[in-house]
């Protein structure tokens, strides 16, 4: 028999299924396959589907009749495992939720491609708003050129071409993995034994040693162990490494308050939101996962009554816990499993981050809004207020230089304590801004925003040479904790590698802890 291309999808069904039943839903047709395994399908096909070809031969045609929109899974058994190849638009919902083994298709991928042959990256930046981006290559390339970073961004998926021609040109793997493989049906156990010794493998450790640095924990088992963890630590008397936080970056300006219902009227509006506030608003000691997944946090304008944002409470939760070689974040709903030695990498970078206030009068902020503390800040310090003030430059959108400035050219940023996307928004910003005054046309811009007693003194000079005028950036953080200045995880990865730049730039570096004495 000539045999095909066909392009086939493959989960590594875990272990611990060992019963068909408990693998694929309930209500599905299903026929042997003598020799290979079991399909199951829905009860008819209308047309056969072009999928349908690697099943020519063994007695099922009239399973198929003609539809594009058609899906089936076929379970095949290696050795103790099972393997699903799932067919068609919606083959992958025919399959539980969550008995398919995570990075199954990476690791394969990454174990059976060459190192300099990668031709496609889709990340995650984790330290912002949860960016994905897929990076690809009109040439195989080595996984260097794609100019991800391997500390900030999340691969998810991989493809490269594989050094076994036998699975076709080009593997591509995430949690399943995709292969064009030239075969008869009775061939594909044989691919499969391969696979799962692949996967076995620990050889991409080697060439792609960052691919373990940090992953979405999606597996669901894990997920429930892991909001176990949570639910423990939530309704101790003291919560270690965990606390409420707005998971967006919001107008403060129009900022009313917070609450834990969606009527503004009936109780008073929060100026933040914390684990015993939500407590007390259950009215409850111990809470269960029900609460904080069934429970909104409510955001309300300051100009008029009406709700502004919500998120569940769920999504406001950050927490920490650590376990064997993995510390687990759970942050903006989502769980993430971070290597041990980058998370002890970054909290020591963090522990030697300057805190200095470097002769600032930082006030306490009892402000009704971050403008009007800067206004304040500004006046306290004989500085120029800033916030608002707007550069355009050319080619670029409209940015703001800094919240206050000196005349001893500290170039201050301020922000309230929110969650990692709202700081690292932050770090971002001051990088930003720093950046472009080493352009000349962005120099003469920010100039005209800035009094006489501010103004550059000598355009023509590049900062932080040694001709040139020395400048300083300092984050400010307004927080109510009296604990220990901490921040979450992705955000002071973002605040070690924004310092570590802004530091071989030439420039002073600080984080202050601005005291929040608001009631």
């Amino acid at each position: 028999m000539i045999k095909k291309t066909h392009t086939l999808t493959i989960h590594l069904i875990k272990s611990s299924f060992i019963n068909e039943s408990d693998i694929v839903n309930d209500g599905l047709d299903e026929k042997d396959i003598v020799g290979v395994g079991k399909l199951f399908h829905k009860s008819t096909f209308s047309p056969s589907p072009r999928w349908a070809r690697l099943f020519s031969g063994y007695g099922i045609d009239e399973i198929f009749s003609p539809s594009s929109a058609a899906s089936a899974v076929l379970l095949i058994r290696i050795r103790d495992r099972y393997f699903a190849l799932t067919f068609g638009p919606a083959g992958r919902h025919l399959l539980q939720r969550g008995v398919a083994e995570e990075r199954f298709g990476l690791v394969v991928t990454l174990n059976s491609v060459k190192e300099d042959s990668i031709r496609s990256i889709d990340t995650k930046t984790l330290e912002s708003e949860g960016i994905q981006t897929r990076i690809q290559s009109s040439r195989p390339v080595a996984s260097d050129n794609f100019g991800f970073d391997v500390e900030k961004d999340l691969v998810r998926s991989v493809a490269g071409e594989s050094r076994d021609e036998s699975f076709g040109k080009v593997l591509a793997g995430k949690d399943s993995l995709r292969a064009s493989i030239k075969c008869n049906l009775e061939d594909v156990p044989s691919y499969l034994e391969t696979f799962l010794d692949q996967f076995g493998k620990k050889d991409y450790v080697a060439s792609f040693p960052w691919v373990d640095a940090l992953h979405e924990i999606s597996d669901p088992s894990k997920v429930d162990d892991l909001n176990s963890k949570l639910i423990d630590e939530i309704n101790k008397e003291s919560p270690e490494k965990m606390w409420l936080t707005v998971p967006e970056i919001l107008d403060w300006a129009d900022h009313g308050g917070f609450k834990y219902s969606q009527k503004k009227r009936d109780e008073q509006l929060l100026d933040d939101i914390h684990i015993l506030s939500f407590k007390q608003y259950l009215n409850k000691d111990i809470v269960n996962l029900f609460d904080l997944e069934n429970n909104s946090v409510y955001r309300f304008s300051q100009s008029n009554e009406y709700q502004q944002d919500h998120w569940r409470v769920y999504e406001c939760i950050y927490f920490e816990y650590s376990i064997d070689s993995e510390t687990y974040f759970l942050t903006g709903g989502k769980w993430y499993a971070v290597r041990n030695d980058l998370v002890q990498s970054v909290n020591g970078y963090y522990r030697s981050v300057p805190n200095e206030t470097l002769g600032i009068n930082f006030i306490d902020y009892n402000h009704s809004d971050e403008n009007a503390y800067n206004n304040d800040l500004a006046i306290a310090n004989g500085a120029l207020c800033l916030d608002k003030k707007e550069v355009q430059i050319e080619g670029r959108s409209k940015f703001e230089f800094c919240d206050v400035y000196t005349k001893q050219r500290q170039m201050i940023h301020v922000k309230r304590y929110s969650g990692s996307a709202v700081l690292s928004h932050l770090f971002n910003q001051g990088y930003v801004s720093a950046n472009l005054l080493f352009d000349f046309d962005s120099r003469k811009k920010i100039n005209n925003i800035l009094e006489q007693a501010f103004k550059i003194s000598d355009l023509t000079k590049r900062p932080n040479d040694s001709s040139g005028e020395k400048y300083i950036v300092i984050f400010g953080v307004i927080s109510k904790s009296n604990r220990d200045f901490d921040l979450p995880f992705f955000s002071k990865l973002t605040l070690m590698h924004v310092m570590k730049d802004l530091i071989n730039l030439g420039f002073g570096v600080s984080l202050v802890k601005i005291k929040n004495s608001k009631v």
